[in-house]
């Protein structure tokens, strides 16, 4: 990722296989915890997230204090799964915007 750019975008089309893994989401959650001043978006969509993938992504989120917009569209989210993401963000400050569209 460019450090200047505010946006990261993770779907099918500009991945090799087309799925984004466990060892993919943890060095995302590394990234989201350093607090990039410039990473204010991110956008997962159409991937086939399981309940710890969703913790991943959460432990990043809970110290990011840059990211405003968050979207998991399509990834096929269910409740068990958003339950996990929402223990990481209850503590996140910077959060304003959360799309879950086209989930479970």
């Amino acid at each position: 990722m460019d450090h200047n750019e505010t946006r990261c975008i993770l779907s099918k089309e500009n991945q090799r296989d087309g799925t984004i893994g466990e060892r993919e989401l943890l060095a995302l959650s590394v990234v989201l915890s350093e607090n990039l001043p410039n990473f204010m978006e991110l956008e997962i969509s159409c991937q086939m997230f399981n309940a710890n993938m969703l913790n991943i992504i959460g432990a990043g989120l809970k110290n990011n204090t840059n990211l405003v917009r968050l979207s998991l569209n399509n990834d096929y989210i269910d409740d068990q799964c958003l339950s996990n993401l929402l223990q990481g963000l209850y503590d996140n400050p910077s959060l304003e915007e959360l799309d879950l569209s086209h989930n479970r």
